[in-house]
């Protein structure tokens, strides 16, 4: 049974009703945008204060024939936790096992570099010791000096490539070292200095363009009351792409927009699942992505209901580096050759 209410609020209804020429008012709904949304990293990076963090991939090789010794090849290969092997050999230098070995051969070295983010910049760190005979002219012979030394260099990946010059590239590059050669010491304090990398020599594939496929689209649940859902593809600078599995999302908010998450998404390359030895997909734990306070405008002018993305925040990781930026320094598109996400 309704409870009646007070005289006084009964007729304050009546005169507002009839004022305003209705029987009852309603809050107009809450439209949830919709649509297939992609995010590119610009080909020139925005300057602060929202820059979008950089992410880089390493593969290829750095080839160096300037040097007073024979050539230098270091080939470099990276792995989704952002652990670089890098291979290569020291002209002259004969590791300890080499040496009992008896070999004359230059030896080869394999070293674990990683990638990471340090202060909203790709770094890559590199940490190497070595012990052994070492001939300074790079000429194998049987008056070998004992060779012992170590260093370490932080690569600023941010800046490498560098704007282009005709004759060379600079890279900063933050190292140090300390080692024995015979009865000679050396050690140089942490210092910041340049490495001259001439372009035709350097091989070495540092990628950094990515993308993503934002799709937000509508479904019906078993009462056909519809619901909104999103799935994601993100292409990493490899080439790899990673499907996401698909998110229901909650309603719409105006002012607080959207905040999905992604994560465990499924490794797919060039359109074919990647699969283990079982025979079952292969999940990327390690690359996640989330949207917070996604919000959108929508075209007035548009018959059918067109939306954009009009502010928020993306933050991502993957390949050993986490980053973030806003959505309006992303380059935006509605459409791409990306395809819709299985």
């Amino acid at each position: 049974m309704n409870t009646p209410r007070p005289l006084h609020t009964a007729l304050l209804g009546a005169l507002l009703s009839s004022a305003l020429g209705v029987t009852g008012l309603a809050a107009t709904p809450v439209e949830n945008p919709f649509g297939a949304f992609i995010f590119q990293t610009p080909e020139v990076p925005d300057v602060a204060p929202y820059p979008i963090t950089e992410m880089a991939y390493l593969e290829g090789s750095y080839v160096d024939s300037s040097s007073s010794y024979f050539g230098v090849t270091v080939d470099l290969a990276m792995d989704e936790s952002g652990k670089v092997l890098a291979m290569g050999v020291l002209p002259g230098f004969r590791a300890k096992k080499d040496v009992k070995a008896g070999t004359t051969q230059d030896s080869e070295n394999v070293r674990t570099l990683y990638v990471r983010t340090i202060a909203g910049e790709p770094v890559l760190t590199a940490n190497a010791t070595a012990s052994g005979e070492y001939d300074e002219d790079g000429v194998p012979s049987t008056e070998e000096s004992t060779a012992k030394g170590s260093g370490q260099a932080d690569i600023h990946l941010g800046a490498f490539p560098p704007v282009q010059d005709p004759s060379f590239a600079v890279v900063p590059v933050m190292s140090s070292f300390k080692g024995k050669l015979e009865a000679d010491k050396d050690k140089e304090k942490p210092s910041m200095s340049f490495l001259y990398l001439d372009p035709v020599q350097v091989r070495a594939l540092t990628v950094k363009n990515w993308e993503m496929l934002l799709d937000i689209s509508q479904r019906l649940d078993s009462r056909s009351k519809p619901f909104f859902v999103a799935s994601l593809s993100l292409i990493k600078p490899d080439g790899t792409e990673i499907r996401f599995p698909e998110r229901r999302l909650k309603n719409y908010s105006p002012r607080l927009g959207y905040t999905i998450q992604f994560s465990s998404g499924a490794m797919f390359r060039d359109s074919q699942p990647v699969l283990d030895p079982r025979g079952k997909p292969v999940k990327d734990r390690t690359t996640a992505v989330k949207f917070s306070n996604l919000v959108f405008t929508k075209d007035p002018s548009s018959e059918i209901p067109s939306f954009f993305p009009a502010g928020g925040v993306v933050d991502y990781q993957f390949f050993g580096q986490k980053g973030y930026g806003h959505v309006f320094n992303f380059d935006l598109d509605e459409t791409s050759s990306i395809p819709t996400p299985l």
